[in-house]
């Protein structure tokens, strides 16, 4: 278990959460994602910590580093990783994005999350604290970082744009032959093969209260098709002509669909019975 696993687990004892099934209950955050979270493996969702953070009543520093900083002027944190995953939370960026926005491969953020990399090149710090705004000082938690920093904030003008397919909801079932119709276009941070964007349209199936009808999603169809999707993963599923949107929970011969904050069942799909159009690397509201 990592660190930020074994605060978690003190949180869960302080305030007589029994096991995981219940943290799930009472923050709306699938099971198959805490237990990711809590056991180390692969990226802690940052939706997923502020949920945390809302539920337990402390800020991300607090979750980051289990030192309150309710009183304090300054954030101190012990080393980058630590840093970097309060950075990466107060954003709502994981590592995939992150990868993508600072061309800085997925498996370096990573090893630097994991405190497996001990020295990390001048040229990675910079393009961290470029995108965060940051100085390397602080990002290497040499330095204190300012509890006036706006939340949310990341440096947008380190942040390269490209144009991207900008789909019609009803063509998704077409993808992948959809993504060569450029005929309109949207302007990402995020972009490459198979990456497109579309609007929710009426008759989709929500699983998540996050998203609803006229939000603007970029979405990767690249990584699905050739990896497939992972637990956590939210998604667009194609399953019977009909659109549905929510966190997948994957098991080996099927996924399910699990509701978050909306009053729906789990859904569950055998394989051969779905396709999955894409995983949501953004979600633009419509107000």
């Amino acid at each position: 278990m990592n660190q930020l696993g074994t605060r978690i687990k003190s949180l869960m004892n302080s305030s007589g959460i029994a096991n995981q099934d219940e943290l799930s209950r009472l923050t709306g955050i699938p099971k198959s994602t805490l237990s990711r979270i809590i056991n180390g493996k692969g990226s802690s969702r940052p939706a997923a910590l502020k949920k945390l953070c809302d539920h337990f009543k402390i800020s991300l520093h607090e979750l980051c580093t289990g030192i309150s900083s309710t009183h304090n002027k300054t954030q101190n944190f012990k080393n980058t990783a630590e840093v970097l995953q309060f950075l990466m939370t107060d954003v709502s960026i994981g590592q995939n994005e992150l990868a993508r926005a600072t061309e800085i491969s997925q498996q370096a953020i990573n090893k630097i999350l994991s405190g497996k990399t001990q020295k990390i090149s001048d040229s990675t710090l910079k393009k961290l604290a470029q995108y965060f705004g940051v100085s390397i000082e602080q990002l290497g938690a040499k330095a204190p970082i300012d509890s006036a920093r706006v939340t949310g904030t990341i440096n947008e003008a380190t942040i390269s744009k490209k144009e991207i397919p900008l789909l019609d909801w009803d063509n998704l079932i077409l993808l992948p032959d959809a993504l060569q119709n450029k005929s309109n276009q949207f302007l990402s941070k995020f972009y490459g093969k198979g990456i497109y964007a579309t609007t929710v349209a009426k008759g989709a199936i929500s699983m998540t209260s996050v998203i609803k009808t006229g939000d603007l999603l970029v979405m990767d169809f690249e990584k699905c098709a050739k990896k497939g999707v992972e637990n956590g993963d939210m998604c667009i599923v194609l399953s019977r002509n009909t659109i549905l949107i929510g966190d997948v929970s994957v098991k080996e011969n099927h996924i399910t669909l699990l509701p978050v904050n909306v009053d729906k069942k789990a859904i569950t799909l055998m394989n051969g019975e779905y396709r999955i159009l894409g995983i949501i690397l953004q979600i633009n509201k419509k107000d």
